[in-house]
């Protein structure tokens, strides 16, 4: 039984047990993923589904995928506790697109300001994780079809005319 849900996933109901490893890495091996689909993480990041072309829509999409490989947890248990050796995907799909020298380094400067802890397994999480189901949009003006005001975090993309880079609005759930 496969559902759609309303933060742009999927659902699949009536899994066995016994084929429990067999779905997860399948859905592995076509380059999707189930990390954060339970537990106290970053359950994921919505962003606009309109195709338009537009500064404002690139960067929605650019800092949406940046945002969820920044708030992914970092141990790899989920790895190990459902493919084992079986390594099937070195990519995730939705990651194809990501500058992983400019996550990483965005991921290890520290503003003195940030939360960042040195030397931890969970360098971002600690030991603290967030809320339950904590979920993250980004949209641009004028365009909430990520229903913005029901995640708990939301960033509206405020282009600005003469810089490459956008600010935002940020908006509390």
């Amino acid at each position: 039984d496969l559902r759609a849900t309303t933060s742009q996933a999927w659902q699949l109901h009536g899994v066995l047990k016994g084929d429990l490893k067999t779905v997860v890495s399948k859905i592995m091996e076509i380059g999707s993923s189930t990390v954060g689909a339970c537990g106290d993480v970053s359950r994921n990041v919505m962003t606009t589904p309109a195709p338009l072309v537009s500064k404002p829509y690139a960067y929605a999409r650019e800092y949406s995928k940046v945002m969820a490989e920044l708030f992914k947890p970092a141990s790899t248990a989920f790895s190990e506790l459902w493919l084992g050796e079986d390594k099937v995907a070195k990519v995730e799909y939705w990651r194809k697109d990501i500058d992983d020298a400019g996550v990483i380094a965005a991921a290890n400067y520290d503003n003195g300001r940030g939360i960042i802890i040195p030397g931890a397994a969970e360098p971002l999480y600690g030991e603290t994780y967030l809320p339950r189901k904590f979920k993250m949009a980004v949209t641009v003006p004028g365009d909430n079809s990520v229903d913005i005001y029901i995640s708990d975090i939301g960033f509206v993309v405020i282009p600005h005319p003469k810089q490459d880079h956008p600010g935002f609005h940020v908006v509390g759930g």
